[in-house]
């Protein structure tokens, strides 16, 4: 089972990130300033969390593999081998850093799921509901809640 991403929030953090560096490189007096390093850092900083949020999941032969950065990151984990699964809400309110949310008609991005895996070999994996696919991401817990603890 492959999970669709859902990349509006990495897209948002990415788009904010340009957005900093476009400020940077338009302004002298940034560039001159002590300041402006710390406005690279955070531009540079939201751009690379950008790319890092674009996370695919997928299951294969009780194996849960998790890919961030294109894939070029790959964490995976063996479900026979799953020791905890602990489940917390998360509720943004009105943030006004999630403008994904103004745009889209869903409640998603403000209140989401965290899932936290915990296994006997000692790796943990978490799973964010605002990555996923709203579908596949109950699909997932599905077939994890399925697994003996």
């Amino acid at each position: 089972m492959k999970a669709k991403p859902d990349n509006s929030i990495a897209a948002e953090l990415i788009l904010l990130g340009i957005l900093f560096l476009i400020g940077y490189y338009f302004s002298d007096s940034l560039q001159k300033h002590p300041l402006g390093y710390f406005w690279l850092a955070l531009s540079i900083t939201t751009l690379c969390y950008g790319f890092w949020k674009i996370e695919r999941y997928e299951i294969k032969n009780a194996q849960l593999i998790k890919k961030n950065f294109f894939g070029l990151l790959t964490k995976t984990a063996d479900l026979k081998k799953l020791k905890q699964k602990q489940i917390k809400k998360h509720k943004t309110g009105t943030s006004p850093f999630i403008f994904i949310s103004l745009l889209k008609n869903t409640d998603k991005y403000r209140n989401f799921q965290k899932v936290k895996l915990t296994f006997y070999n000692g790796k943990k994996m978490t799973i964010y509901q605002n990555t996923i696919d709203t579908k596949d991401f109950y699909s997932l817990m599905k077939q994890l809640k399925t697994r003996k603890l």
